[in-house]
Order: structure tokens, then C-alpha cells, then sequence
């Protein structure tokens, strides 16, 4: 089994925004995709998982986009997990175009058992006998984000049957595109945000309304968005 999965693409014109370029989502999108299918070959994806009742959930993914590709440049696409250690992963992933590094990722996973309603150890599901690379795309921690200090919500999203994935929530990347979605494409060109972390709380569903709010902490700009009182997901931005 290889434990660096590669991909060599043109890249393509739907993962462009308005400006012809990668979009912030859309890295999110790619990444989320190259792990399904590296998780598949390794023996570990959903089609071992789910006729055991169980999934991989995303508890944190951070992408930076240090230079964005256009539609049809030939990028090189790469991710590698790493040995679990407690009841959490970690994945990297990294686009190329050549030797260039163009975009860097980092996501935290867990395997969620719905019969019993929690999270297994990622041992259960994961071949503990892969030999995992050491490298690092992102070597500073995901944040320790707390649940107060923020302000009234600044607008508000009701969740569409466009959002959902096959597991009946909200998808992960779904959440990121509503965020973006706030914004005309003049404020994302002027905002040019290349840095977002996220961090998923609790699974939301089609007709639910997510509210968010906001508040800085440490000089970064945090999102929360909520469904009621139950947090859904913080989104840090740099």
C-alpha cells in the first residue's frame, strides 16, 4: 500500500471562482476528494465503513493557498495520513505546479459509529501497520477556540438539500461555500482570504438555519456559526 497518494491533473475550470482562479471553497472540495479516495485504496473508506455502521467525520481542516492555479495548468495533487494517535488522525495534503508548492492543507479525523452514537478509535478502522510519512504541510496547531465572547449574528443561512451529503447532514465543505456565499465576489476579491481553519462541532440538516457571528481573538477573526444555541462550526481566518 502506498501511503503518499498522488494525483496529476489539468486543473479544472469548476474548482475556478469568478476570477479564474482556485477558489477558497474549492480547495476544500479537492482535498476532502483526494482523501475519500486515498482512504478507498488504503482499505479504510466508505465503502469498508459503511455496511459496518461506521464513518470518517472531519474534526478540523485548515487550508493555505500560497499561490492560486487557473483552469487548465497542470498541478500535481498529494496526501498522506498519519499513524492515530488517541481517538484523532491527522492528514496533509499539498498542490504543486511542478516543484512549486501553490496550496498546503492539514485535517484532523475521527470514525463515528452510529450505533452507538460515538466516536471509535481510529486504530479500528485505520491499518496501524502503514508506514506514514513525517512530513508536515502545517506545522503550527490547530486552534483552541472557546465558546463565548462573540457578537449578535451578522447574517443567516437556512440549509438546502444541495448541502447534504450521503450520510444526511449538512456536507463538510457545504458549510465553508454557505459562508462564502455572505459575500458578493467584490468583497472576496478585496478580502483575498488565503488562510482558513475550520472546526466542526455538531452535524446540522437540511431546513435548519445557521446564524453567524463573530468575534477577534489573538488579531484572528473568528466565525461561529450556530444553530440555536448548538454551535455548529467555528471558522478561523487569517
Amino acid at each position: 500500500m502506498d501511503s503518499i497518494y498522488t494525483q496529476k491533473m489539468l486543473f479544472p475550470a469548476s474548482r475556478c471562482d469568478a476570477s479564474g482562479f482556485l477558489g477558497l471553497t474549492d480547495a476544500f472540495y479537492m482535498f476532502q476528494d483526494l482523501a475519500t479516495d486515498h482512504a478507498k485504496l488504503l482499505g479504510f473508506g466508505a465503502d469498508v465503513l459503511t455496511p459496518q455502521g461506521r464513518f470518517w467525520i472531519s474534526i478540523a481542516t485548515r487550508v493555505k493557498i500560497l499561490e492560486r492555479p487557473s483552469f487548465s495548468e497542470e498541478v500535481t495533487l498529494e496526501t498522506w495520513p498519519h499513524t492515530p494517535s488517541g481517538i484523532r488522525c491527522l492528514r496533509d495534503y499539498r498542490m504543486l505546479r511542478g516543484s512549486d508548492v501553490m496550496v498546503l492543507g492539514r485535517s484532523q479525523w475521527g470514525v463515528f459509529n452510529r450505533n452507538t452514537g460515538r466516536v471509535d478509535r481510529p486504530d479500528t478502522a485505520f491499518p496501524m501497520d502503514l508506514a506514514c510519512p513525517d512530513e508536515i504541510t502545517i506545522d503550527e496547531p490547530f486552534l483552541r477556540i472557546r465558546d463565548d465572547g462573540f457578537g449578535e449574528p451578522f447574517a443567516s443561512y437556512t440549509i438546502r438539500s444541495t448541502d447534504i451529503d450521503l450520510n444526511g447532514h449538512m456536507n463538510n465543505v457545504a458549510y465553508v461555500r454557505a459562508f462564502q456565499s455572505l459575500y458578493s465576489t467584490e468583497e472576496w476579491k478585496r478580502a483575498d482570504i488565503r488562510d482558513m481553519e475550520v472546526h466542526y462541532k455538531n452535524q446540522c440538516y437540511e431546513g435548519e438555519v445557521l446564524s453567524f457571528s463573530e468575534k477577534t481573538a489573538d488579531g484572528i477573526r473568528i466565525v461561529r456559526a450556530a444553530v440555536g444555541e448548538r454551535t455548529a462550526l467555528y471558522i478561523a481566518l487569517r
